[in-house]
């Protein structure tokens, strides 16, 4: 990725609302479902990584949906891509009802296949890489062989963007457009710190004192929310900054939440 233009992305970021790498990933992740639907449904490499991985993650896998409903009006790139997905599995399943099926007729078994049996399923879990899969599931198709390649890209480029963030940190200009921010939540904060290391003391002190000064203002916006909440203070002023503080500090714990386009959504976990 161009040097200049993950600076210009991260100054960006930078101001909008929210953690700027919360934002940064989801813009990776929306970036990426939204060129699937438009050229590469029926790629092949883009289909076997869908596939390896049994679809998405239920975040990605439900942006997807809703992406498609956004921009498309409809679902039929979604539909080709879990259509395939669905084939597998009930050829998945035939095959071990089949095997069920055929231990049932034949309860009979040789002191051999008492023992190759296990093994075989043991050796299929190995192939399949699934620690979940049990050798008397006869299925193990049922479990991903990867990961969900939205994760996988967007955590590719969250991770170059933190590195770079970090860098910027030691200089004063990058730290005045890090300090007009709303800054790091903190599960990027403790990333950022620990890229940061003994090597740049300086960024991770920064970010850490740009962290308490926020997070200091952010609590007293909190207490003064709750505090108007009280029966005889319900008719003082409320300002904006106030109303939002208690979203705002979720946000700060749990990272920014995913957005599509035209679609209110609420992430899975």
């Amino acid at each position: 990725m161009d040097i200049d233009l993950i600076t210009l992305q991260l100054k960006l970021a930078l101001r909008e609302p929210g953690c700027p790498l919360c934002r940064l990933y989801h813009q990776a992740a929306d970036r990426y479902i939204r060129n699937l639907l438009w050229e590469h449904v029926n790629d092949g490499e883009t289909r076997l990584h869908f596939v390896r991985s049994l679809g998405f993650c239920p975040t990605h896998a439900w942006q997807l949906q809703q992406t498609e409903i956004a921009t498309q009006g409809d679902g039929l790139g979604t539909a080709i891509l879990v259509e395939d997905l669905t084939r597998r599995i009930l050829m998945e399943l035939e095959t071990a009802l089949g095997d069920m099926k055929r231990d049932t007729v034949r309860p009979s078994m040789s002191m051999w296949r008492r023992w190759w049996r296990p093994l075989r399923h043991w050796w299929e879990q190995r192939l399949a890489r699934s620690a979940r899969t049990s050798a008397s599931s006869g299925a193990p198709g049922l479990w991903p062989r990867g990961r969900c390649r939205v994760c996988e890209l967007s955590q590719n480029s969250e991770a170059t963007y933190l590195e770079w963030l970090v860098r910027g940190c030691m200089q004063a200009e990058f730290q005045e457009w890090v300090r007009a921010s709303d800054g790091l939540c903190l599960a990027h904060l403790r990333r950022a710190l620990a890229l940061a290391g003994p090597e740049r003391a300086q960024a991770a002190h920064f970010l850490m004192r740009i962290t308490y000064e926020k997070l200091t203002r952010l609590d007293r916006e909190l207490q003064e929310y709750i505090r108007k909440r009280a029966w005889e203070y319900r008719y003082e002023p409320k300002l904006p900054s106030e109303q939002s503080a208690w979203i705002r500090t979720v946000a700060f714990f749990a990272g920014e939440k995913p957005e599509v386009i035209g679609v209110e959504r609420t992430p899975c976990p």
